[in-house]
């Protein structure tokens, strides 16, 4: 957790250079610094324990992993950036991307479940436990809150600063696990 936790939080430095190609938004030197400075201390923490689980059985996978995480990186750095040049270039509103964001993804969920065959099972397990559609609802709501939020800070204060607000979050929530493990 705190290694692929801290690992996002080199997700400034993407954000800032698909700011320059997508937008031709220009930084401070002071800008690059400040975003080298949080991912170099993140990367120390991380690199001060063992990234493997002593319970884990086969392979390592840290390479994968460190794949993967460049992948999330860059593509999670253009969707924020991408979504700023929306709402600067075509004047979208925060409640239509909001809109068009979570239908896409619903249809992604549902085509995803069908083409698995995992529908039956989902339908047996809340027949089974039907206390769960209360958990569905209040996560489904706590996600449309979310995206609203961080939908109002690309919209007000642009995707450098929504990354850096989730890199702090990020962190605090590394360092309290860290506490309470």
């Amino acid at each position: 957790f705190p290694v692929q936790t801290l690992g996002k939080c080199a997700k400034m430095i993407p954000v800032m250079i698909w700011g320059y190609a997508i937008n031709g938004k220009t930084y401070k030197i002071a800008d690059y610094l400040v975003a080298c400075g949080v991912m170099t201390g993140c990367t120390l923490f991380a690199m001060y324990g063992e990234t493997k689980s002593s319970s884990a059985e086969g392979p390592s996978t840290g390479i994968y992993g460190i794949a993967l995480m460049l992948g999330y990186l860059g593509f999670d750095g253009f969707t924020s950036t991408f979504q700023q040049m929306l709402y600067r270039r075509y004047s979208t509103s925060i409640l239509n991307q909001i809109f068009f964001t979570t239908c896409f993804s619903s249809c992604m969920s549902t085509a995803w479940l069908l083409t698995t065959d995992q529908v039956p099972g989902v339908m047996r397990f809340i027949g089974r436990h039907p206390e769960c559609v209360q958990d569905i609802f209040t996560l489904s709501v706590s996600s449309a809150v979310s995206q609203f939020a961080i939908s109002y800070t690309i919209f007000c204060f642009g995707a450098v600063t929504l990354e850096s607000v989730m890199t702090y979050r990020q962190f605090i929530s590394v360092v309290v696990s860290c506490f309470l493990i």
